[in-house]
C-alpha cells in the first residue's frame, strides 16, 4: 500500500539517498522525496528531474505512465 511505500522512501532517505521518487500509477502522480525537505507531489503533467543525482536526466511523468 501507499503508506508502506512512503515509509520505505523515508528509510531510503535515512540511509543517505538524496532523492526518492514514489510513482502512483493509479492516481497518475509521483511524490518526490528529498533530504531535509517535505515531499512534493506532481501530476501527470509534471516532469521527474534527476537533479544532482542524475544530472541532465528528465522524464515527463505522462511518458512513464503511458
Amino acid at each position: 500500500n501507499f503508506f508502506a511505500h512512503r515509509c520505505n522512501a523515508s528509510m531510503y532517505l535515512q540511509a543517505g539517498a538524496p532523492l526518492v521518487w514514489l510513482i502512483d500509477p493509479r492516481k497518475h502522480t509521483a511524490t518526490i522525496f528529498r533530504q531535509d525537505e517535505g515531499p512534493v507531489t506532481i501530476g501527470e503533467d509534471g516532469v521527474l528531474d534527476g537533479e544532482e543525482v542524475l544530472p541532465g536526466f528528465t522524464l515527463p511523468l505522462a511518458k512513464l505512465l503511458a
